[in-house]
């Protein structure tokens, strides 16, 4: 039988520390990793959206998304893609707008929802409303 003895009472404690240390980490990654993401893509937002306000000052909303989404960008953009895909299957713009809204985690993007589905159940101009938009979202970054 072997009976190991601890000198320094305090070496006990170190596995526990290195346990909740396992476990508390990965959570402070994760948490890390969203914000940065979620930093990403504002302030992709803030630019993209001048340039949908830009498009949409002379065509439909439908037709701006497609075109901006067609064109290189980062995480904004590609999720305008997936949009214009959903679109293409004949889904109104609001609903097509809502399908990525679990993965975008800002309430600006909301917003920017809200503004679509008013002005097409209104028939308002949006580029006024986007540009408003943008600008103001540029300017907290």
């Amino acid at each position: 039988m072997i009976v190991v003895v601890f000198r320094a009472p305090a070496l006990i404690f170190i596995p526990i520390a290195m346990a909740v240390l396992g476990v508390v980490s990965p959570d402070q990654q994760i948490s890390e990793a969203l914000k940065k993401r979620q930093e990403l893509l504002f302030a992709e937002m803030a630019f993209t959206l001048d340039r949908l306000a830009m498009f949409m000052a002379s065509m439909p909303p439908e037709r701006a998304i497609r075109l901006v989404a067609g064109r290189g960008g980062g995480l904004f953009v590609g999720e305008l893609r997936e949009v214009g895909y959903q679109m293409g299957t004949g889904r109104p713009i609001g609903e097509a707008l809502e399908t990525v809204l679990p993965r975008f985690p800002l309430s600006e993007y909301e917003e920017f929802i809200s503004a679509i589905k008013l002005s097409t159940e209104t028939g308002t101009r949006l580029s006024t409303v986007l540009g408003a938009m943008s600008r103001t979202m540029q300017s907290d970054l």
